[in-house]
């Protein structure tokens, strides 16, 4: 989280989870963690406290910086390249299990504690985003195209709401991203002949079908431009497009 630093991590399917150090000019990578690499977290508040992720529920832990890791979870439930999110703010990992369920792992400083938030998702989760904007707030889409918001995620009793439009296609949802506060979120499904791209700038009240002029594609990711929300990159089948 240090301005200037040139450290990361980077999960790589068959190819294991790859530690960048220094990546300026030549690259080269150390292999922290071997098979299918999968979604990676760098604590930002305390960087020591790293994560990488096997497939399914499989993750390590590092608590010297990336300098070792090792495994804090064998749970074989979710999917394969496992939809997950890291809470910085509250140190909780959360991850797909079930239809019914969202894995929490805490503890990462101590003692690691599994445990679960049920709610009925219709079918598994594809996406998890942990909100920067509240404390203990995720969003979580499916991979029948609905979206869920859930509050004090952290506690024993979650409150849920759904979000969900009626015009969204019964698709995958593959991204989650918040623009300006929780009421700006980009939405985005990875499937061929359907809108892709969708919009709310009231919370979910409203959404609006921003594909526009776009070829007929899978939208992997989205980025809103952080010095003007009106702007988004997206990580397509075919590239990176504006």
């Amino acid at each position: 989280p240090n301005i200037g630093e040139y450290y990361f991590l980077a999960g790589a399917q068959d190819n294991g989870t790859h530690q960048f150090i220094n990546a300026t000019s030549t690259i080269s990578t150390n292999e922290v963690t071997g098979g299918d690499g999968g979604f990676c977290f760098i604590d930002q508040s305390n960087p020591e406290i790293q994560i990488t992720s096997y497939v399914y529920n499989n993750h390590y832990l590092s608590t010297d910086g990336g300098n070792s890791f090792q495994s804090i979870t064998s749970d074989n439930s979710g999917r394969f390249i496992n939809p997950s999110d890291y809470d910085d703010e509250s140190d909780i990992l959360y991850s797909a299990k079930d239809e019914n369920y969202i894995k929490r792992t805490t503890g990462f400083s101590g003692t690691i504690t599994e445990d679960y938030i049920n709610i009925e998702l219709g079918s598994l989760a594809s996406h998890i985003r942990a909100s920067q904007y509240s404390d203990n707030t995720i969003f979580v889409g499916t991979g029948s195209g609905r979206l869920f918001k859930i509050q004090n995620a952290n506690g024993d009793n979650p409150e849920s709401s759904e979000l969900t439009s009626n015009n969204f296609p019964y698709g995958y949802i593959s991204c989650i991203e918040l623009g300006e506060s929780e009421n700006q979120i980009l939405l985005t499904f990875s499937n061929y002949g359907v809108p892709s791209v969708w919009e709310t700038v009231d919370g979910g009240g409203t959404w609006l079908n921003k594909e526009g002029n776009l070829p007929d594609m899978p939208i992997r990711w989205a980025l809103y431009n952080p010095n003007n929300y009106d702007e988004a990159i997206l990580a397509t089948e075919v590239g990176i497009w504006k």
